[in-house]
């Protein structure tokens, strides 16, 4: 009967106690060490102290997720530029187009030493015609859709030197999408500071070809 009464009184808290006692004298021991160590070791001792308090009471609020770099207006588009990062993209949103009222962005980033234009489209579009592409007047080609998820649809080229003069001299340039339902939707995009814009992108000199 006593056994019972002694297994009742939650041995499960008496040895929680054990951690917090072996975790002090730690510290302390490593404190004592401190007076003595001088240099990045005693910063590191310490470091490892305030891990070791977080992991067992819980932790600290781990260091924020990186900032995106701030944006800067060029004409119609918008500059995110990274100089430590060697990232710039610009990018265009529209909202609310049509009478359905849909969205769709235009983005221009560099990735891996080469420079990439990528419009994500809505979704309960036609999958096989893609997306046809006009500048100002010119002649309307066709580019695939990359991929298409439950929130939108994204369409990636790989942007070459002629693509890019393109780009440069265009006033302006639809992406025009066939709906599931019937009709098409045409999202104008402005080239309104553009020019500048692909300024501060790394555009590979040698650059061929369209993904």
């Amino acid at each position: 009967m006593m056994q019972d009464d002694y297994d009742d009184e939650e041995p499960g808290e008496r040895r929680s106690l054990v951690w917090p006692l072996l975790l002090v004298l730690g510290i302390a021991t490593l404190a004592a060490i401190g007076i003595v160590w001088k240099g990045d070791a005693v910063d590191t001792a310490f470091a490892w102290a305030r891990s070791a308090v977080a992991a067992i009471g819980g932790g600290e609020p781990g260091p924020a997720p990186a900032a995106s770099p701030p944006g800067r207006p060029i004409g119609a588009w918008m500059a995110r530029c990274d100089a430590a990062a060697r990232s710039c993209t610009l990018s265009q949103d529209l909202r609310g187009v049509g009478a359905t009222r849909l969205d769709a962005s235009w983005r221009i980033e560099a990735q891996a030493g080469a420079v990439y234009a990528i419009w994500i489209l809505p979704t309960g579009i036609l999958v096989r015609p893609g997306m046809q592409l006009q500048f100002d007047d010119n002649k309307p080609v066709n580019v695939p859709l990359e991929s298409c998820a439950a929130t939108d649809c994204e369409v990636r080229a790989k942007m070459t030197p002629a693509f890019v003069e393109t780009l440069r001299t265009a006033r302006a340039s639809v992406a025009s999408i066939s709906l599931k339902g019937g009709g098409s939707q045409d999202f104008r995009f402005s080239h309104d500071g553009l020019a500048d814009g692909l300024a501060l992108l790394p555009v590979p000199e040698g650059a061929t070809g369209q993904d």
